[in-house]
């Protein structure tokens, strides 16, 4: 039964990573408190993410453009 799965491809996180390094890099001090606030978790879940093994493709994506949209 198992030996006819297949694994899912290897997401490709090239441009989800530098988008969080980007966002890594930002000075807080030039953004409004609130829009600093609304970047924060935006980033923390991308970076969740780009950090697990297993993310799809459509994962990174959203958590490449939730965080370009906010940046």
């Amino acid at each position: 039964y198992f030996d006819d799965l297949v694994e899912a491809p290897q997401a490709n996180k090239e441009e989800l990573k530098a988008v969080l390094d980007e966002v890594k890099a930002l000075d807080s001090d030039i953004y409004i408190p609130s829009t600093w606030d609304e970047l924060v978790p935006v980033y923390n879940n991308a970076l969740q993410v780009y950090e697990r093994g297993r993310s799809t493709q459509d994962e990174v994506e959203i958590g490449r453009a939730s965080c370009r949209e906010r940046v």
